[in-house]
């Protein structure tokens, strides 16, 4: 089991982070129109704000990902995410490029809304 998890860890380090907004994630997953009440755990979460707008929307809504008991690997998987946009400057990778756009503005929601208090996050522990 162990060998299992430590596999898992390093996929995820060696992937970079999330931060899809809401209306992204939403076109992978049917959330229903009222969520109102409704406890939406999402897990991986990464900087999305897919659980901020849930919250808006007046869900009882947790995002967790292994990396929330430290953000500043959140902040390290995200940066090494923007680092590689020079990599992307052959117009083949213009999808590539603008989800690295998107990914920033998202990434900084995230952290305001965290710092504000206004998103409830938590580490899993492995």
């Amino acid at each position: 089991m162990k060998e299992l998890l430590d596999q898992e860890i390093r996929i995820a380090d060696e992937s970079f982070s999330s931060a899809l907004p809401f209306r992204e994630v939403s076109k992978y997953i049917r959330f229903p129109k009222d969520v109102k009440g409704l406890t939406i755990v999402g897990i991986g979460e990464g900087a999305s704000t897919a659980t901020l707008e849930l919250k808006r929307q007046r869900a009882n809504a947790i995002a967790i990902d292994y990396r929330y008991g430290n953000l500043e690997e959140v902040t390290n998987a995200m940066e090494k995410l923007f680092s590689s946009k020079g990599v992307y400057q052959d117009d083949s990778f213009k999808l590539a490029r603008e989800y690295v756009e998107l990914s920033r503005k998202t990434r900084d929601e995230f952290f305001e809304a965290h710092k504000n208090k206004q998103l409830q996050t938590l580490p899993v522990n492995i």
